[in-house]
């Protein structure tokens, strides 16, 4: 699941990054209403996606979603 979060991320432009084998994904930390909905945490300019067991491809596509509306929403 990391590694799909890191593809649909990157076609974003969100600049994830990922340590190899790690279930903690790392990008572009998002508005503040955004990282609340999605409960991440958050220091300096990262956010911290932890995908285990309760993160699904479906909610992955709904972050990612979310991120596309903001970026094209400040554009």
């Amino acid at each position: 699941m990391a590694a799909y979060a890191v593809g649909r991320l990157r076609q974003v432009g969100a600049d994830p990054g990922r340590a190899p084998g790690s279930l903690t994904v790392t990008f572009t930390r998002p508005p503040a209403w955004m990282a609340a909905k999605w409960h991440l945490a958050c220091a300096g300019p990262l956010a911290y996606l932890v995908t285990a067991g309760h993160v699904t491809y479906v909610a992955v596509d709904e972050l990612v979603a979310d991120l596309a509306a903001c970026a094209k929403k400040a554009a």
